[in-house]
């Protein structure tokens, strides 16, 4: 794996691809097809010469252009060029592609780009340093080969989720950016690179960046001696919850466990993991989650067989294919009896698309959609089957057209009912210059004898005419946003089936205040006018305005006025508008460098005029923050009609160093009850154990909703033990789970701690502010 991940550095390095077998005629070939593409320029003479017709030294000057192949020299003892052949020795020092390399003796041809340099070498790049005894490096097939290398790889230059360095050693490796393949292989994060703590050796290791890292015949030693052997091992770059060695621990519903998954060798970029479960509750537990991928496909499918006291079954497939230039994608979900998620049901969920591209980003698109649940006595099923076209006519004209057929089945022991409907939707849109065109027409339609169909608001059709500020008075304008449009359409209603006829306007005008100064004032004005042919009539006028006086950096008052004031009648739905009419002012400043003090509240003029109490409530937040480890924010809600304080919320950051302590807690005023109380603890350390604590506590139940616990004993610099005891006494899945854990520090490993019974992240309540 050592030198899979050299291979790789060297690959990265020089932006490798796959190599090819003939390797010669695959360079010919790019040559000159490069060449005719104008994609490469070679000019007769790449190395400039100095008056004595060496090759220049000392340090490099301005770049020239990035088309042209640009390689220096910074140091040489000896160096000579016959044609394009560049030979330098007695300790060489070169620069290619903002790439050094540092050897005995570098050796190559500017024409061809393919060079060697020996004795060692030294090579390095923004996220790597390698060392060999020898590198061959071909730029233009872009693929290498190294020697008895060392490299050190940064988390950047893995790209997938490692933490630190990593270090590695190997005799051989070769490859590119998209795989890298090496023979007598040694891995480690251990900076004691001579007698590390732990490594992992490996007669063969196939490395592909950012997805996966695959050791045959690999042994896992630490301090120089072998734990355990296995004759494949395939570690994921890209995923955080992968377990690399059994999992035992307790859940009340699986009772004592032990989880574990091996890899199995494909050829090609094909991966395997088998999955075995043992639960001393529910029986045993067989799987496989399977990851292919060629030229033409790739996907995932996962299967998990469950039996014993507890059966169960789960299917599920990820796939993508292109036939020419289309392609087809399939998903599948299937669930029966699924004793986390679903009991005692079965759940399926089938989507298949297939995608017909045209030129400048027209295209087809059809659709098939399936979605069924079957419990004890009830059962529904939903299926769709749609077709999407969108056309590019020209730069100024495009059309969208969908037409999605829906049918709907539900049944139980009382009745069955069944919804069959087809649903049409059709645009097209022309740029007029001063103006934007657009006709819109909806439809849903019933099919047959369908029960509980009701629609909505279809369009028969109507055409919009649309414009904005800088189409009516051109691209300099700089005076108040305004958009308009004006419109005329039929509408339908499909619950009242109902037709009516509208003509509309629309003016929409705001003026956003961006003179930076300490005052400021935006407004804004909105009207529309409906009229209809029942002989209705309904315009509508909108205001909002504010007025911001900054008293600092983040300190200010903020004055804001919003009415809507519709007259007349309306039979479209879509049209209604409420009234309203109110006043809300903010303020926020700082009396002292380390205090923030802010309130807001609300007078509804509406509520004044039906006598009712107009304030609403006013909300008071402080915020104490004397330096960058300690943070106390508070606020609270008074009811102006109860005239109580609803709710007062605390919460307390305090992080001097590694560890965190968060406190939050909520007051209930109406119930004179703290309706929560919660502490999280991060990262305590005492010696080389390491506590994390999170407690939430339900006032009004008056016990814990979660107690978790997690201790980190550290045994080496490299990998820790990790013990931890989750404790959900409330809720779905209610239960203490206990988990024992070993982890490599360099990979990333989650853990059930601060996750609720669904998977959902736990916290006190507002966030970690550190």
């Amino acid at each position: 794996m050592t030198r899979g991940l050299a291979t790789m550095a060297f690959a990265a390095a020089f932006g490798l691809v796959p190599a090819q077998p003939n390797w010669v005629d695959t360079l010919r070939t790019g040559v000159r097809v490069a060449a005719e593409r104008r994609l490469l320029r070679m000019p007769t003479n790449p190395l400039p010469l100095d008056p004595s017709g060496e090759l220049p030294l000392g340090e490099p000057q301005e770049a020239p252009p990035a088309e042209q192949p640009f390689f220096r020299v910074l140091h040489a003892g000896d160096q000579r060029r016959a044609g394009n052949l560049v030979k330098v020795t007695g300790g060489a020092e070169v620069e290619y592609r903002g790439y050094r390399i540092v050897a005995q003796e570098v050796e190559g041809n500017l024409e061809t780009r393919v060079f060697e340099a020996r004795g060692q070498v030294r090579l390095v790049g923004k996220d790597v340093v390698v060392e060999a005894d020898r590198v061959i490096v071909d730029f233009l097939a872009k693929t290498y080969q190294a020697f008895k290398s060392n490299a050190t790889l940064s988390p950047a230059f893995v790209q997938g989720n490692v933490l630190t360095d990593l270090h590695m050693k190997g005799e051989t490796s070769e490859g590119s950016e998209r795989e890298v393949r090496a023979t007598i292989a040694r891995l480690t994060s251990c900076t004691l690179e001579e007698d590390p703590h732990y490594e992992i050796d490996s007669r063969s290791m196939d490395v592909r960046p950012g997805k996966r890292i695959i050791l045959r015949h690999a042994k896992f030693k630490v301090s120089g001696r072998t734990l355990f052997s296995v004759p494949y091992l395939s570690i994921p770059l890209d995923e955080a919850f992968y377990r690399y060695l059994p999992e035992i621990g307790n859940t009340p519903d699986e009772g004592w466990y032990i989880k574990s998954r091996f890899g199995v060798p494909l050829p090609g970029e094909n991966n395997l993991d088998v999955r075995f479960d043992a639960f001393s509750k529910i029986g045993i537990g067989l799987g496989g989650d399977l990851q292919y991928q060629n030229a033409r496909m790739n996907g995932s499918f996962s299967a998990y067989v469950l039996s014993g006291t507890q059966k169960s079954l789960q299917l599920m497939l990820n796939h993508r294919m292109n036939l020419g230039k289309n392609e087809l994608t399939l998903d599948g979900n299937f669930q029966q009896d699924n004793y986390l998620a679903a009991p005692q049901s079965t759940i399926s969920s089938f989507r298949a698309g297939f995608r017909v591209p045209g030129k400048n980003g027209t295209e087809t698109r059809f659709t098939y959609l399936r979605n069924g649940s079957e419990t004890s006595g009830f059962e529904s099923l939903g299926q769709t089957l749609g077709i999407s076209d969108r056309r590019v006519w020209n730069d100024r004209l495009n059309t969208n057209l969908e037409l999605n057929v829906t049918r709907d089945l539900t049944q139980s022991s009382a009745q069955t009912a069944v919804r069959k409907e087809a649903n049409l939707v059709f645009s097209a849109e022309q740029d007029l210059g001063r103006a934007q065109a657009l006709l819109d027409y909806q439809r849903a339609i019933p099919i047959g004898n369908s029960s509980g169909f009701s629609g909505g608001i279809d369009r028969t059709p109507v055409f919009t005419l649309s414009s904005d500020g800088r189409r009516m008075f051109g691209p300099s304008y700089r005076g108040a946003n305004i958009r308009s449009s004006v419109s005329w359409g039929e509408f339908v209603d499909g619950y009242l089936s109902k037709k009516t006829s509208r003509a509309y306007f629309d003016l929409d005008i705001d003026r956003p205040d961006t003179r930076g100064k300490r005052f400021s004032l935006d407004w804004g004005t909105r009207f529309k006018q409906g009229v209809y042919s029942d002989n209705t009539a309904q315009y509508v006028v909108d205001a909002n305005s504010r007025a911001t006086y900054r008293l600092g950096s983040d300190t200010e008052f903020n004055l804001r006025y919003g009415t809507s004031r519709p007259l007349g009648y309306t039979p479209l739905s879509i049209d209604q508008a409420s009234r309203y009419d109110q006043v809300s002012v903010d303020l926020s400043f700082r009396p002292a460098r380390t205090f923030l003090i802010g309130a807001e509240t609300a007078y509804d003029i509406q509520e004044m005029a039906r006598s009712q109490v107009p304030w609403q409530n006013v909300g008071v937040r402080t915020e104490y923050r004397p330096n960058n480890w300690f943070q106390l924010r508070t606020s609270s809600l008074y009811d102006t009609r109860d005239q109580n304080w609803s709710s007062v919320r605390l919460d307390l950051g305090y992080k001097p160093g590694a560890t965190y302590v968060g406190i939050g807690a909520r007051f209930d005023g109406p119930r004179h009850t703290w309706s929560n109380a919660n502490l999280f603890v991060d990262a305590l350390k005492t010696g080389r154990l390491k506590t994390s604590l999170l407690l939430q506590y339900n006032g009004f139940l008056q016990q814990f909703e979660s107690r978790h616990f997690s201790f980190t004993y550290d045994l080496t610099d490299c990998y820790e033990v990790i013990f931890q005891v989750i404790d959900n006494p409330l809720g779905f899945r209610a239960g203490t789970q206990y988990g024992l854990y070993i982890r490599i520090k360099a990979f990333p490993f989650a853990t059930p701690f601060g996750l609720g019974q669904q998977g959902q992240p736990l916290g006190i309540g507002t966030g970690r502010d550190f």
